[in-house]
């Protein structure tokens, strides 16, 4: 398919008032009530229809600015693989070390304290709730920690 901005004659770094104005210029000439039985002016104007759905709409225009994809039926294949390929040069590799040194900063820090705080009254002081929702935490080697921090809580 033709770029979107090609078919409204505009760069791809437009703004939404200067698409609309191009759209409405555009669909004045082409619609099939100024054009009747012309084939060619139907078919351009459904297809600036298409376009205006995509870069009239925020979010639709953001995907497609990102995967120059226009509709579902593109999202598959070779779209699909190059999503792919978008996200992982924004997100890296997720490894064993870097688990590893976050459960080391996690434990002990505030932000568990707080996250513990707040799924003891969430799961209502039932600690085999909290241990099973309590990300880092292993039964055997945080209740005497944990039932410390739920005490100081408590007594605060």
């Amino acid at each position: 398919m033709e770029e979107q901005e090609e078919i409204l004659g505009l760069e791809r770094t437009s703004s939404q008032q200067e698409i609309k104005k191009a759209y409405y210029k555009l669909a004045l000439r082409l619609h099939p009530d100024k054009n009747p039985g012309n084939e060619d002016a139907k078919e351009k104007f459904q297809l600036l229809q298409k376009v205006i759905s995509i870069l009239g709409d925020p979010e639709k225009r953001a995907l497609y600015d990102q995967t120059g994809c226009v509709d579902d039926a593109e999202l598959g294949g070779a779209a699909v693989e190059s999503l792919y390929e978008y996200f992982r040069t924004i997100y890296q590799k997720v490894t064993e070390e870097d688990i590893e040194e976050f459960e080391a900063n996690y434990r002990g820090s505030e932000t568990e304290k707080v996250d513990l705080k707040e799924l003891y009254k969430k799961c209502k002081g039932n600690m085999d709730k909290v241990f099973s929702w309590m990300i880092c935490s292993d039964e055997k080697l945080d209740s005497h920690r944990f039932k410390d921090i739920v005490d100081v809580a408590i007594a605060a």
